[in-house]
């Protein structure tokens, strides 16, 4: 989980956001709007990312309530 959550957080930033640039392509929306529209998910990525790194029961709870 901890690996998901930081490829989704480097797929949308400026220096290898290459999901971002192929988003903006597609839609033909300006980057800055884009920037714009997903700071708040990515804020809340980039919470969620130290959370599930050092509080080892968000990344294996999971895992413990099924098995």
């Amino acid at each position: 989980m901890v690996f998901i959550f930081a490829n989704a957080i480097g797929a949308v930033t400026l220096l290898m956001g290459m999901l971002m640039f192929v988003a903006c392509g597609v839609t033909e929306c300006k980057t800055k709007d884009f920037i714009k529209e997903a700071e708040p998910p990515y804020l809340l990525l980039a919470g969620c990312l130290p959370a599930l790194t050092f509080i080892p029961i968000f990344s294996t709870g999971s895992v413990n309530l099924i098995y």
